[in-house]
C-alpha cells in the first residue's frame, strides 16, 4: 500500500481491531454466522416446543377432568408454542438467509468485484506503477467506491448511518436531546450521553476520523 513520505507506522492490536471491526467483509462475515447459528438452533427450538406440547396436553387433560387450572400460564404457554413454530418455520424456508442476499446481494457482488480486480497482478508490483498518478487515481476512486458500500451496507443491514468527517465538522449534536454528542474510540461512534444516539464514524490507524479505507 502506498504512504506518504513512505513512512511505515507501527499499528497496535487494538487500533487494528477498531479499524478491522468496521469493514464490509468484517460485517458480512459476523452476519452469515448469525445465519448459520440460527439455522443450527433448529433442533433446540424442536426440543422447546415438544415440552412446550406437552405442557399444554397436560392442562387440556385437567380442563377435560373439570380440573382449575393457570389461565395465564396457558396463554403464555401457547404465545411460546405460536413462537417456537414461527422460528422453526422460518428456519425450514431459510426466509433469513434469502432476505439477507436480497437486501445486500448488489452491494456484495460489487464489493467482492472491487476486490478481486485490487488483488488482480499483486504478485508483480512495480514501484512505479504505484507512483504513477493513474494508478492513484484508479487506487482512490476504488477506495470512494468501498466507502460508499460500506456506507450503504450499514444503512440497509444495521439501520446506521456511517458519516465521512473530513474535520469540518467535529461538533455533532444530538437531533433528539439537543446536547453535544462525545465521540467513543472505541465503538467508532459520537454518542449523546442522555438518551444514547450513536452516529458511526471511519476511523483510521491513528484513531483519526476519516473516509473508509480498507
Amino acid at each position: 500500500m502506498y504512504m506518504s513520505n513512505f513512512r511505515i507506522k507501527k499499528v497496535n492490536n487494538r487500533e487494528e481491531n477498531i479499524k478491522g471491526s468496521n469493514t464490509l467483509e468484517k460485517k458480512h462475515m459476523d452476519n452469515v454466522k448469525k445465519i448459520n447459528e440460527n439455522k443450527n438452533n433448529i433442533n433446540n427450538l424442536n426440543e422447546l416446543l415438544n415440552n412446550i406440547n406437552l405442557e399444554l396436553n397436560i392442562l387440556e387433560e385437567k380442563r377435560d377432568n373439570n380440573e382449575i387450572i393457570d389461565l395465564e400460564h396457558r396463554a403464555n404457554l401457547l404465545n411460546k408454542k405460536d413462537e417456537y413454530e414461527a422460528q422453526i418455520d422460518n428456519i425450514k424456508k431459510n426466509n433469513n438467509e434469502i432476505n439477507y442476499y436480497d437486501l445486500t446481494g448488489d452491494l456484495l457482488n460489487k464489493y467482492y468485484n472491487l476486490r478481486e480486480e485490487d488483488n488482480t497482478g499483486k504478485s508483480s508490483i512495480n514501484i512505479m506503477n504505484i507512483l504513477n498518478s493513474n494508478n492513484k487515481k484508479d487506487k482512490t476512486k476504488n477506495l470512494t467506491t468501498k466507502s460508499k458500500l460500506f456506507e450503504n451496507y450499514c444503512q440497509r443491514v444495521d439501520g446506521i448511518r456511517v458519516n465521512k468527517d473530513d474535520g469540518s465538522d467535529r461538533i455533532k449534536y444530538c437531533e433528539y436531546c439537543f446536547i453535544e454528542k462525545t465521540l467513543e474510540t472505541e465503538s467508532s461512534s459520537y454518542v449523546c450521553t442522555n438518551c444514547g444516539l450513536m452516529e458511526y464514524v471511519l476511523l483510521d490507524e491513528d484513531l483519526m476520523i476519516k473516509e473508509y479505507s480498507p
